[in-house]
């Protein structure tokens, strides 16, 4: 499944950069920026970027099986002080699940919860904010914002987490 995996990657970038090289561009007439080799991209990142968002599912891995290279090059991000963030629109899990979850598959147990951004923490979160305004508004500060989720453990943990009352 990992060679598999390796040779579609390639052939999906293949077949971006000879789109974007032939006739591909943006609104403004630019075209995004596609590099063909290892070299070029590593040295971008390492002078331009601070933070590199990860989507988890079919990026990092694929069912369990871990997609190649993810971890060497989270270890190398992290070697070089960047800043590594996990996000998914996977409701299901949260920050903590989610932490477990890529620590077995990619095998790096520094990972925190801090760098897991769900979906389900970032609807708790915007709700928080705005139910609390909301309770605020009306002068009701004394207790925790109740609410009724008809979902996923996930979501209601990051609720629960973020100050609801479930």
């Amino acid at each position: 499944a990992t060679e598999d995996m390796r040779v579609a990657a390639i052939a999906e970038t293949e077949e971006l950069y000879t789109f974007y090289k032939s006739k591909g561009s943006g609104r403004d007439g630019s075209k995004p920026t596609v590099w063909k080799c290892h070299d070029e991209a590593s040295a971008f990142v390492r002078d331009e970027i601070d933070t590199v968002l990860f989507d988890c599912d079919g990026v990092l891995y694929r069912t369990v099986d871990q997609c190649p290279g993810a971890s060497e090059c989270i270890r190398g991000l992290v070697d070089q002080d960047k800043t590594v963030l996990f996000v998914t629109n996977n409701a299901g899990v949260n920050r903590r699940e989610l932490r477990e979850k890529l620590v077995k598959i990619l095998q790096i147990e520094s990972l925190t919860t801090k760098q897991m951004i769900s979906s389900s923490y970032s609807a708790a979160q915007f709700l928080s904010k705005e139910l609390q305004q909301k309770k605020n508004g009306e002068g009701n500060t004394s207790s925790r914002p109740r609410v009724h989720v008809i979902g996923s453990s996930g979501l209601c943990e990051e609720l629960s987490n973020s100050g609801f009352d479930i």
